[in-house]
């Protein structure tokens, strides 16, 4: 899967089209990128929780008043769907779900018109958006776990553990373990759990070989890397 699509760098329509463009080249169908909802329950593309420009978090502002204040401050952003629109019906897209209170519903409805319920895979931090999925037409949901290698190693060893037994409660059909948890037992025990894995995020060439052999069902790469 291809990181992060949309980007500082790539923040309009054409330079999008134009990056899926080289993917589809290369014959790698398969990207990911970011939403976040706004007060109103709209969808951009977007990684972080604010816009550097402004002073409130996204989900504070109102879809209109964000696309006022963004036009007032020199900067652009691309929408769910404007976003959606440029991948070719190809391509495997992984949304990753940024905020803690998505409106489920609202999500879906956004991205029904565009049929990709069978290709499309959602995935988040949190076990409860996850969760709220459980019982919609997307089939494919992954709980991304991550933690910092400054804590202590039995932390670490300790939680990589977790996510498997909470992505089964909270009906997930795959993990997404940071690469410093995607060891070849955590890999082993979600397919023994049958979850899929995906490890993210690879900025290395020498990495890919590395998860692969470990049976990791898909990478998440970044888009540089890529072409």
């Amino acid at each position: 899967m291809a990181h992060r699509i949309v980007n500082n760098a790539v923040d309009t329509k054409e330079k999008v089209a134009g990056l899926l463009a080289k993917l589809d080249a290369k014959g790698i169908r398969g990207v990911e990128f970011d939403a976040r909802q706004t007060k109103d329950k709209k969808f951009i593309a977007f990684h972080n929780s604010r816009f550097p420009q402004l002073k409130w978090p996204i989900e504070e502002y109102l879809f209109e008043d964000l696309k006022k204040d963004a036009e007032k401050n020199n900067f652009t952003f691309l929408t769910l769907q404007e976003v959606l629109l440029e991948i070719p019906a190809t391509f495997k897209i992984q949304i990753d779900l940024k905020d803690k209170n998505v409106d489920a519903q609202k999500f879906l409805e956004a991205i029904a018109p565009f049929k990709i319920f069978d290709r499309v895979i959602i995935s988040s931090f949190y076990p409860k958006v996850i969760k709220k999925f459980a019982d919609s037409k997307i089939q494919a949901r992954w709980l991304l776990t991550r933690i910092s290698l400054k804590n202590e190693l039995m932390r670490v060893i300790f939680y990589s553990f977790a996510p498997i037994q909470i992505a089964i409660i909270c009906k997930a059909t795959g993990v997404g373990p940071h690469r410093p948890l995607a060891t070849k037992i955590i890999i082993k025990e979600a397919h023994r759990k049958k979850l899929t894995v995906t490890v993210w995020t690879i900025h290395k060439k020498k990495s890919l070989s590395k998860f692969k052999k470990r049976d990791a069902d898909y990478l998440t790469v970044d888009s540089r890397l890529l072409v």
